[in-house]
């Protein structure tokens, strides 16, 4: 993947807004998604359990559902783990993994009554779906770009304890 954006946090601290920039603090990027194992200084639990699982469905073949689906490709692996480690932070669970038949991957949560779904389509074409049994009228469903400050708030309400 090229890595000529970076994924940044406000400079200035003031907005609390994360964004995708040309410019800004680079997240470590991981050097392959093979193995079982990614070479970054001490990964969090959820970062190992996400590694391990892209790892395992790049190895997936072309029609891999029977139905035509695409290899997962590695660029799209490397652009979910960017866009998790842009809005995750250590107390968020690691998500389930799965592969999407046009060749990228999906993070679901399904837990605390929320449903979350975090599709990485380019690293600036991500559709998020979001639902909250205990309050429908904060269901939404978007397709983010560079502002992913719903996300992040998204991530959060999964994240809390039961």
């Amino acid at each position: 993947m090229n890595a000529a954006r970076e994924w940044m946090i406000d400079p200035q601290g003031s907005s609390g807004r994360k964004y995708l920039s040309d410019a800004g603090l680079q997240v470590p990027l991981p050097k392959q998604v093979s193995g079982s194992s990614l070479s970054t200084a001490a990964p969090l639990a959820w970062q190992h359990k996400v590694i391990n699982r892209l790892a395992e469905l790049t190895t997936l073949k072309e029609n891999w559902d029977s139905y035509g689906a695409r290899r997962p490709a590695a660029s799209s692996a490397i652009a979910l783990f960017n866009v998790l480690t842009a809005v995750m932070d250590i107390e968020t669970p690691a998500p389930s993994v799965v592969p999407s038949p046009l060749g990228h991957f999906q993070a679901e949560w399904h837990r605390n009554g929320v449903d979350l779904e975090v599709e990485v389509i380019t690293p600036t074409k991500i559709a998020v779906s979001f639902s909250d049994a205990s309050d429908p009228t904060r269901d939404w469903d978007e397709e983010l770009d560079v502002d992913f400050t719903r996300l992040v708030e998204a991530i959060a309400r999964v994240g809390r304890k039961s």
